[in-house]
């Protein structure tokens, strides 16, 4: 692996800034915006950065060797049928923890404290003293114990809060009182507060939380999707959120970007945002790749492998 290889980025958005990235670290690279930019630079690529790359292009890349994603989700890289046989998926680790966990704190303190309603008084100049909650005391379900899953648990413990998690088999993780296994979602949600996903999409988690798991999630009960849309059935939710049963603060969503006309939109008690509780950093992204290009070249472990049969 010793050669130079011919690196092509995509990115609708940002493959210019990827592209100066990486020749001001010495990485010769090619860039593409769209498809069609793509199709003519595919067949000459060994490895490609690249993010949200249209799944019908990858037949195109028969010498591709090596695929790095610019984010923590590859649902849709493991799940395309066209990937070269034996390519190698790297993506983005220990990269989103900070962001996401002050997106979900900055909800769950929105939450609790009154601070729309202080604002509106002040306004009218009303001294009116509000109710006011807290977070201490309150018990957390982390779904998704990885890198951004240890990121919030780490501040919801800082904060006085009990933690409860959930991965793959059950295996403990600092900080957290009890982990549950996929297989026991029914006891891991049954007495949580905030219920928070940083799961990946798998063939194991798609729609695990469905109308069994809601019907559990306790009254009052705040849920939180910072993993993948389609973790959560959203029809099933539906029905919670017109009997404002639990409140829904949701980055993600099946369909993005979520339609005009979807009944999300008109829910009082649900927050939405448009995918970006985790933000990328060129800078980091371009960093971590770099450091695998060493690595790839002199024939070491990637960083942020990919196991094709867990899906992540």
């Amino acid at each position: 692996m010793g050669e130079k290889p011919n690196i092509l980025v995509y990115a609708e958005k940002l493959a210019d800034i990827y592209q100066e990235l990486l020749i001001a670290a010495g990485v010769p690279a090619l860039a593409a915006r769209s498809p069609e930019e793509a199709m003519p630079l595919l067949p000459e690529a060994n490895i490609v950065l690249g993010w949200k790359v249209p799944c019908e292009l990858w037949p195109l890349a028969t010498r591709v060797r090596w695929i790095h994603a610019a984010g923590a989700g590859v649902d849709d890289l493991v799940n395309c049928p066209h990937l070269p046989e034996g390519v190698l998926i790297t993506r983005a680790v220990d990269q989103f923890g900070a962001s996401i966990s002050e997106y979900v704190f900055s909800y769950l303190l929105y939450l609790q404290k009154p601070l729309r309603r202080w604002r509106t008084n002040q306004r009218k100049r009303l001294w009116q003293p509000c109710p006011i909650g807290d977070l201490a005391g309150r018990c957390m379900g982390v779904a998704g114990t990885g890198s951004i899953g240890q990121a919030l648990i780490r501040r919801a413990v800082a904060f006085d809060m009990r933690v409860k998690g959930l991965n793959r088999t059950g295996h403990p993780v600092p900080g957290v009182e009890r982990v549950y296994a996929l297989n026991e979602w029914h006891s891991f949600v049954e007495d949580v507060d905030v219920l928070v996903l940083t799961l990946p999409l798998t063939k194991e988690t798609y729609h695990v939380v469905d109308e069994t798991v809601l019907q559990r999630l306790p009254e009052g009960a705040i849920l939180v999707n910072v993993g993948r849309g389609a973790l959560i059935d959203t029809k099933a939710l539906i029905p919670y959120l017109q009997t404002r049963r639990f409140t829904a603060v949701l980055d993600v969503f099946e369909e993005e970007p979520l339609p005009p006309h979807h009944p999300l939109w008109k829910f009082e008690n649900v927050w939405i945002t448009p995918h970006q509780s985790g933000p990328s950093d060129p800078k980091r992204i371009v960093k971590q790749f770099v450091e695998n290009l060493r690595r790839y070249r002199a024939g070491m472990p990637l960083l942020g492998l990919v196991d094709k049969q867990r899906g992540y």
